[in-house]
């Protein structure tokens, strides 16, 4: 069985073409850059860092770390 983690929240939006600002939930952001897919799952009361197995899958298209957060373009997402 696949286990999957909790490695950033949704905390807004950035621009008008769709981006993401995500605050990571790791000690390294640059982490972000090499992923090719996240699942977006809704927020729920689950706290011990894993994840339900509902959500949307998205293809990462950009990964760009900004001060304390991350922008995150997702493949669908405009």
């Amino acid at each position: 069985m696949l286990e999957r983690l909790r490695i950033g929240e949704i905390v807004s939006v950035h621009g008008v073409k769709g981006a993401l600002k995500v605050l990571p939930l790791t000690d390294n952001p640059i982490r972000f850059c090499s992923l090719a897919e996240v699942d977006v799952v809704p927020k729920r009361g689950n706290r011990n860092g894993l994840v339900d197995k509902n959500g949307t899958t998205y293809k990462v298209i950009s990964a760009t770390p900004a001060g304390n957060v991350v922008l995150l373009k997702l493949y669908g997402i405009d």
